[in-house]
Formats: C-alpha cells, sequence, structure tokens
C-alpha cells in the first residue's frame, strides 16, 4: 500500500496551525507542523513533503529564506511551496513573491482559497465539505438591512439561504441561527456571499431563491455545533448529503 501524501504546515503560532489543519480535516494526508524556519527545513530534507504552507514571518529563520535554500536545492526544489503573509505586512508580501515559491496567499486565511490553491499542487487536497439538509429561521445582516431568511442545507464551510429579500454579491453577511434540535445553541457567523440566486436568470432554478455563504468566522463554539451536527446527520441511516451541493461555489 503507497504511503499517504505530507502536507507540512509551518506557522509560529498554534492558532494558525489548528486553523490550518482544521481546512484540511477531510484531506486524505499526513499533516506535519513546524514552528520556525530551521525546524521546517530539517523536516522538508527528511520527510520531503508533497507541499507545503509555510508563513512568511517566522522565528530563527524567516519563510522567504527558508523557502529560497528549498529551490536552490536539487532535492528540495520541485516540492511547491505556499507562502504566507500577513494581509498588513507590505514588506512580507515582497518577500514571499522573490523567494521563488509558486504561489502566495494572505492571512487572515479563507477556506475556499487555501484549499483550492493546495489542490492545484496536490490534487488529493479536498476542496468540498460533506453537506446537510438543514431547514432553519435564519436571521440575514447585510449593512442597515435585516432579513428572515430559511437555511437549505450546510456545512462546516458554509449554508444556502432562502431569501427573496435582494442580497449584494459584493458585501459580507452576518447570520444567526439556532441549531436544530437544540432551543439554546445560537450560533453567529459572518461570511462572503459565495454567489446568488436571485433575479429572472438563476443559475440553480432547483432551489429557492436566495444566496449561498461561505463562513468565515463564528462566535464561540459555533463550528464545534456545526459539526457535531453534520456528522451526526451523516452517520444516520438514510441521511441525505453531497459532496458538491448546488448551494456553494469554491474560488
Amino acid at each position: 500500500m503507497a504511503a499517504a501524501p505530507m502536507i507540512l504546515l509551518v506557522d509560529d503560532s498554534r492558532f494558525y496551525l489548528e486553523i490550518e489543519k482544521g481546512f484540511l480535516r477531510r484531506t486524505e494526508a499526513e499533516l506535519l507542523t513546524a514552528r520556525n524556519g530551521v525546524e521546517a527545513l530539517e523536516l522538508i530534507r527528511v520527510q520531503s513533503p508533497d507541499l507545503v504552507y509555510m508563513e512568511q514571518d517566522l522565528p530563527r529563520m524567516d519563510g522567504a529564506a527558508c523557502c529560497r535554500q528549498m529551490k536552490n536545492d536539487a532535492g528540495m526544489k520541485k516540492i511547491p511551496v505556499i507562502m504566507i503573509h500577513d494581509l498588513t505586512n507590505i514588506k512580507g508580501a515582497g518577500l514571499c513573491r522573490e523567494s521563488g515559491c509558486n504561489a502566495v496567499l494572505q492571512k487572515p486565511l479563507q477556506r475556499a482559497s487555501f484549499l483550492a490553491l493546495g489542490n492545484q499542487f496536490l490534487a488529493l487536497v479536498e476542496r468540498r465539505d460533506n453537506r446537510v439538509p438543514c431547514q432553519q429561521l435564519v436571521i440575514v445582516r447585510q449593512g442597515d438591512e435585516c432579513y428572515c431568511g430559511t437555511s437549505v442545507d450546510l456545512s462546516e464551510g458554509g449554508m444556502y439561504v432562502g431569501l427573496d429579500q435582494p442580497i449584494r454579491q459584493t458585501e459580507a453577511v452576518s447570520l444567526s441561527f439556532v441549531m436544530p434540535d437544540s432551543s439554546s445553541a445560537l450560533v453567529e457567523a459572518t461570511g462572503r456571499v459565495a454567489w446568488t440566486n436571485q433575479g429572472p436568470n438563476r443559475l440553480k432554478p432547483t432551489l429557492p431563491v436566495g444566496f449561498s455563504v461561505e463562513f468565515k468566522s463564528f462566535s464561540a463554539d459555533g463550528i464545534d455545533l456545526i459539526r457535531n451536527f453534520v456528522e451526526k446527520k451523516l452517520a444516520s441511516p438514510g441521511a441525505c448529503c453531497s459532496r458538491e451541493p448546488g448551494s456553494m461555489v469554491m474560488n
């Protein structure tokens, strides 16, 4: 049996390492982690991972220096490296571009772009979430407007909301909803409108008028509540779900 591919995550922040591991939880690969550039380089020489996600601002050796050494080494130069930098760090962005890396991502990380970019270099990187039916009242806020909609389906990455009010795709939305089978488990989430299903030429006429949202952040325990609900539904006999729902388009 062939060994599982390896993905190396390099960041000195445990918080971001956990976020990245969560993004990759459905990807069938062994996940390695390193907290600084020196440790990362040693791991890469020994383990030869199939893909590296590397933060630029690292102790001991920064990400750009580590990447340059990789790309100048015959044994490591073919390993794809995705450099990550903070949006506010203009100098870091330049260092990433000059490092010889294969691609660049910005923090705060967005799940869709993180996975879609990884999939370009390692096809097994799973970009889609299991999605299950979920009909629940959802309070939708966009700017100064507030509407009541109804969810159609739900995953850890997003939700489709039936709503006959106009939603602007260029603006973020905030959602509030109580998890099914619970009278008190309120989830508050912010997200990006991935696409809208409104107007005379609806993209998905089989779905109700509404929009798809890609989650960006949650209130405390929000992701755990959603994950537990989805996994419970998937484990139930006859549970209906989709690997590639009509309600979400990845970047």
